[in-house]
């Protein structure tokens, strides 16, 4: 799921999830509030996901994906 600022949920069929992640868990984002979900802000969004995690596994992906570019950063830091 995407978050950009953490007022608005994007997509918006998410209004659940993320308010029983909010409940349970942890929601970050790099951009204050009432900054709207764009495709050019998924990269910034891939590297937090990748900073937090220990690794990265891309299942299945586009040839030109975002997820892979993001595997391949993680794999080079």
């Amino acid at each position: 799921m995407l978050a950009a600022g953490l007022d608005i949920v994007s997509p918006a069929g998410h209004t659940k999830l993320f308010a029983e992640i909010a409940e349970t868990g942890l929601l970050i984002s790099e951009f204050a509030p009432g900054i709207h979900a764009l495709p050019a802000r998924f990269l910034t969004r891939n590297r937090l996901i990748a900073a937090l995690s220990s690794a990265t596994l891309v299942v299945e992906a586009a040839f030109r994906s975002g997820a892979l570019r993001t595997a391949r950063d993680d794999a080079v830091a």
